[in-house]
């Protein structure tokens, strides 16, 4: 039980993409409101 399953790597790397475009969704929704409003 104390192993862990080797897809616990590909777990980790969809949670880092996921982040990466939750963070440049991010910074293209201020450029966008930006350039817009500003």
């Amino acid at each position: 039980m104390g192993e862990q399953p080797q897809n616990s790597g590909a777990k980790t790397l969809v949670i880092i993409l996921v982040a990466m475009l939750a963070i440049l969704g991010l910074i293209a929704g201020l450029a966008i409101w930006a350039s817009s409003g500003g």
